[in-house]
Order: C-alpha cells, then structure tokens, then sequence
C-alpha cells in the first residue's frame, strides 16, 4: 500500500492565493469552495493540483471562479504532501497526481470535469490518501482499493449465512465477549479506547 499524507490549511480567500503562496513548499492540492445554483452557498466546487506551478500561479488560471454566482464567497483549502522526508520530483508529482484523482473519483466535485479519471490504473488500487487538518469536506481517508474499477464486484457477494454447508463457525471462533452473558449483576466496565473524529 502506498499512503499520502495531505496537510490541509484554509480557509484562503482568492485575493490571499494571488499573493501569499509562492515558496518552494507551495505545491500539492486545493479545494475550492463556493455558491453553486444548484447545491447552494460553500459547496466543494472543485479539487485541482499545483504540481508544476505554484498555488499563487495555479489558482488565478482558474476564470470561473470569478464568474460563480458571488465571488467573494469563494474560499480555497491548499493541501501540501508531508512525510518525514521529500521525494524527488518526479514521484512528488506522481503522489500529487494520484491523490488529486482519487480524490475527484471519491466526491465527485462539480466543477471537475474528468471524474472518472481511476479507472483500471492498478496503481490507483494500492493508493490509500489520508487527510489531515483544515481538509473541509474530504473524507479524512480514501482507499484506491475502494474505488478501484477492476476490484471484486461486491454484487455478486451474498450475507455470511451459518445454513451454509461447511460455513457453520464453530464455537471456538465465537468471540468470549459475544458468546458471554454477563450476570444481571455484574458490573458493566467503562469503554476504552474510544476513537475521536
């Protein structure tokens, strides 16, 4: 599995982005964000890429965003790839690419024309892009392999069924914790562990 890690910052106004953002650290993804007629006001519009250009560069090349229904509404999320090391810059921008169309595939922005754009690319398959902070309304994890087209065809799958023949778990493999039942007066232990979203 390959993992991306994305850190998301925002929200950045459009005339923030034509000013701010033109270091050597300002490449990756953006979000924009907006009035749409159909899906209402701070809708995700799109999700770009600044691979070969800065965000500064990239986003003024972007004339629709001026002609939304208000553009001063308009906010943008810059997602910058981390890790403990950086890549060279043929595979900093390959991760780039690969998180931009996964990302696209996954929440189907608006304004992105090529949605479909995984397709059967088995690398997509082994992609898994986790984003981190400010990343709106992304998904905070997508896997390629969830979404990948040449994957098994969960159509054809059926319920665990015990009346199946040879399907029946034995007893052994019933959790304790499920097969178990607690005394009325026995103590119930707190939960542990509880995960934050």
């Amino acid at each position: 599995m390959h993992i991306i890690h994305i850190d998301w910052s925002g929200p950045h106004s459009v005339a923030e982005m034509q000013q701010a953002f033109h270091s050597d650290t300002c490449f990756g993804l953006y979000q924009v964000y907006g009035p749409h007629p159909v899906y209402g006001s701070q809708q995700l519009l799109y999700i770009g890429k600044a691979s070969d250009r800065t965000f500064s560069t990239r986003l003024p090349e972007h004339g629709w965003i001026h002609g939304t229904r208000d553009s001063s509404q308009v906010s943008i999320y810059l997602g910058r790839l981390c890790g403990n090391a950086t890549p060279d810059n043929d595979t900093w921008s390959r991760e780039i690419d690969f998180a931009e169309r996964l990302l696209i595939y996954a929440h189907f922005p608006p304004y992105n024309s090529q949605k479909w754009v995984v397709g059967n690319d088995p690398a997509i398959r082994e992609v898994h892009v986790l984003n981190w902070k400010q990343h709106r309304d992304l998904l905070p994890e997508v896997s390629g392999l969830r979404w990948f087209e040449a994957n098994d065809d969960p159509a054809s799958y059926h319920p665990y069924s015990n009346t199946e023949s040879g399907k029946q778990p034995s007893q052994s493999t019933v959790p304790t914790s499920m097969s178990a039942t607690p005394a009325a007066d026995a103590p119930i232990a707190p939960a542990t562990g509880a995960a934050h979203l």
